[in-house]
């Protein structure tokens, strides 16, 4: 498979690490930079793989920043692109199975390097539940929000509530590859999971106290 990479300097670490492992498994790496830790703007870095992916050059893309939050907001403005910023396996696996996502966005400062290593294994490996009468398939269409999701959307703002938005039954009842986490690999113990979202939360209390005193402002 050919995925394209980047990140700013918050997360070209990780990008390049990742771009490693890949290589190792066999897949085709293009990478956009950046690769050092001059500050840059990490728009035209979500763009960019974006774009990639967009234009069928790269059939994945993966990129990181600081917090993953604004690359992934940045790819996402890319048409036909569904980038999906996750912290934990199992919303990872859904973001596969359930809508495509075909860019992974990850954050270098909050996300541990064991976590980024699963992340990038869950999303390279999972497939998309779709097929032809599949209710995720019939969803990750209206995703590309084109001219008649357009005028549905301002005809709901107008009356002021979405209608007509109901799951047709046949799309219910399709067979998909699996049901949510009924054979994922991925999904750790009850208490596994408890225990990381604990852990987790605690962590982003520990980092938000740090950045907003304790540690050196970030570029």
């Amino acid at each position: 498979m050919k995925v394209a990479l980047s990140a700013d300097h918050a997360g070209f670490d990780y990008k390049d690490r990742i771009a490693t492992i890949l290589r190792a498994q066999g897949h085709e790496i293009a990478d956009f930079g950046t690769h050092d830790a001059t500050p840059v703007d990490y728009p035209d870095y979500g763009f960019v793989v974006g774009e990639a992916v967009a234009q069928g050059r790269c059939e994945r893309g993966i990129v990181v920043c600081g917090s993953s939050v604004g690359i992934s907001i940045a790819a996402n403005k890319v048409a036909g692109i569904r980038c999906a910023a996750v912290f934990e396996p199992y919303s990872c696996e859904l973001s596969r199975r359930h809508n495509d996502a075909n860019v992974l966005a990850l954050s270098e400062r909050l996300t541990g390097w064991e976590m980024v290593e699963r992340l990038v294994a869950v999303f390279m490996e999972t497939p998309f539940d779709g097929g032809p009468l599949s209710r995720h398939t019939r969803r990750v269409a209206k995703l590309d929000f084109g001219s008649a999701e357009q005028a549905k959307a301002q005809l709901d703002l107008e009356r002021g509530l979405v209608a007509d938005a109901t799951t047709p039954q046949a799309f219910l009842h399709a067979p998909t590859s699996s049901a949510p986490g009924s054979d994922s690999k991925w999904l750790a113990p009850v208490n596994t999971i408890l225990e990381q979202a604990v852990l987790g939360g605690l962590g982003a209390v520990v980092v938000g106290f740090l950045l907003r005193g304790y540690c050196p402002r970030r570029s």
